[in-house]
Parts: C-alpha cells; structure tokens; sequence
C-alpha cells in the first residue's frame, strides 16, 4: 500500500532589494536555456523551490527618518526544505550580509 507523505514545508530567506537585484542576475545567467525558471511563479517554485514576494514595512523608528518610510525587502518562501537547503548552498553568497 502506498504512503503517503505530507509536503515538506521550507522557511523563507529575507534579503534586500540590492542583494534580490544581484541573485536575479545570477538566476537569469543560471537559467538562461530555460529563461520561464524566473519569469513564471509556478516553475520557479516547482524548479528553484520558492517563490518571490515583496515587503513593506512602516518604518519611524529610525533616526532621521520622516514618519510613513518604508522599509522595503525581498522574502523568499520556500516550499521545500531540501530545495531551500541546496538554495541556501549554492547561493549563499547573494543571501548574506
């Protein structure tokens, strides 16, 4: 009999905008014989593992700073802890600081 398994959820990779623009490069070089990898959110996720999203946050915390900026940055949530394992491996130098 067949068992079946519950997907295996992964985390999510907070980066900013500068280090998303970098990676999106590196994708795009990486993927350049199937460009759809990163230009389609259902095969990204099915190939790379992940999806992108886009964050604001309220910022009037910081010093010098008018109330109502934004804190802007990339969150990539994965769907697979494997994927975002290899991810985390392979791209470990466009996702830390």
């Amino acid at each position: 009999m067949a068992e079946h398994r519950k997907p295996v959820m992964g985390g999510m990779i907070e980066i900013t905008e500068a280090q998303w623009a970098l990676l999106h490069q590196r994708l795009a070089h990486d993927y350049a014989n199937e460009p759809s990898v990163i230009l389609i959110r259902a095969k990204m996720r099915r190939v790379l593992g992940f999806t992108v999203r886009r964050h604001s946050v309220r910022d009037t915390l910081h010093q010098g700073m008018q109330p109502g900026w934004y804190h802007r940055y990339i969150c990539l949530d994965f769907f697979d802890s494997g994927l975002e394992t290899w991810f985390r491996l392979k791209y470990a130098e466009y996702i830390n600081e």
